[in-house]
């Protein structure tokens, strides 16, 4: 059986060695210190409210209307909100920008001046402040009284109705997409790392001639498979844990509703992967008997990964396009690219199903061949290539 007590054996062993090395441990807190700190900047950042900025004004009729306006503009912003400064003349406005009092100065209703580029914000304010500002001034001298051009300005933006409202936590989305892409794609490829690896390193120092009395080349590869993949499912979900509540605590991240189906898709998902992954891995890594040449045994397998996360980054932007459906599908790229469309809330249930489908059966398929080749090449302790290992692996009885 490949679950039996060999497997088990197997599996415990790896993920107590492995759970008690520096290197894991290390790199767990390391790793969970940077999401945590991912989380809280941009609270911190922001000091967890909207950005002042001081706008020093030259006295006048219009350009205090001009300036009042678009602090009135900036009220209830949850981006930048203006704080005003009066001066009586232009070389008093500059002074307070040179000075530091000021961030910009209004010298004209036209005419703004600053130590830095104001942002789009600020300049959206004073721009829209200038236009009612003109257009008040207008309608007044046209006679409509001030009521009425006040009610004119204070016309509020027009009302927008999506075809689908869970559209509405699109920028949320693509956040927890971008999140959930680089998890996975660091995950699938460091553990597989460690599966190829750690073959490798039992063929150079002989432990596998120890092992192979007691324990079926197959099982042997089953619990290292099972081990490092229980290991990394459990660093993941603390880092998943982790980064989430530093992100709620703070109010640094504002989760969409289908946050929970994108965690459980991510598990799943990440389960998918790695298994099909660390099989390739696996049969990379049974090929080499050096560690310095498992680089260039597992560069394809790189490349595939990094071609999966390419693609995801496009499908961020068309999360229904062909591109996006064929990648999904493709078993290779399909587990780096359907996590994230689920994020953005463009996978539907079939196509869920059938690339689960795919992939599961291409999984099963590599894993046939790894354990066959594993088995073949386990005592070799010269490089194979490929064609002769799967020969001599497909030769046997």
């Amino acid at each position: 059986m490949i679950l039996g007590a060999g497997t088990r054996l197997v599996a415990e062993r790896e993920i107590r060695e492995r759970g008690r090395s520096n290197a894991f441990q290390v790199g767990t807190v390391v790793l969970l210190v940077l999401v945590a700190l991912l989380a809280i900047i941009p609270s911190v950042l922001t000091g967890g409210g909207p950005t002042q900025r001081t706008l020093a004004y030259v006295d006048g009729p219009v350009t205090t209307a001009v300036a009042e306006r678009a602090r009135a503009l900036s009220r209830g912003s949850d981006d930048v909100v203006l704080r005003l400064e009066r001066r009586g003349d232009g070389d008093g406005a500059r002074a307070a920008v040179r000075s530091g009092d000021a961030d910009l100065a209004l010298l004209e209703p036209g005419r703004i001046l600053a130590d830095d580029p104001p942002g789009d914000t600020v300049r959206s304010y004073l721009a829209t402040a200038r236009r009612d500002v003109a257009i008040s001034r207008t309608l007044g001298d046209a006679g409509v009284d001030r009521r009425t051009a006040a009610s004119v300005l204070a016309t509020g933006p027009a009302s927008i109705e999506l075809l689908d409202p869970s559209r509405a936590d699109r920028p949320d989305q693509r956040t927890l997409a971008l999140a959930a892409l680089m998890l996975l794609y660091m995950a699938v490829l460091i553990y597989g790392i460690w599966v190829a690896s750690g073959i490798v390193e039992e063929k150079a120092s002989r432990v596998v001639e120890v092992l192979l009395p007691a324990v079926h080349p197959r099982e042997l590869l089953a619990g290292k498979l099972l081990g490092i993949g229980l290991l990394g499912l459990g660093q993941l979900l603390t880092v998943v844990a982790v980064g989430v509540g530093a992100a709620l605590a703070t109010g640094s991240l504002d989760l969409p509703a289908s946050t929970p189906e994108t965690l459980a898709l991510l598990v799943v998902w990440f389960v998918l992967g790695y298994a099909l992954y660390a099989a390739l891995f696996a049969l990379s890594g049974a090929l080499v008997s050096r560690q310095e040449d498992l680089t260039s045994a597992t560069t394809p397998l790189t490349m595939v990964l990094v071609l999966g996360l390419l693609l995801s980054i496009q499908v961020i932007a068309s999360p229904d396009g062909l591109m996006a459906q064929i990648a999904g599908l493709f078993p290779l790229t399909s587990p780096i690219v359907q996590p994230v469309r689920a994020a953005l809330g463009s996978l539907p249930l079939w196509d869920l199903l059938l690339s689960a489908a795919l992939t599961v059966a291409t999984t099963v398929g590599v894993v046939v061949v790894a354990a066959r080749v594993y088995r073949t090449t386990l005592l070799q302790t010269s490089t194979v290539g490929l064609g002769a290992a799967l020969r001599s692996a497909f030769s046997r009885d």
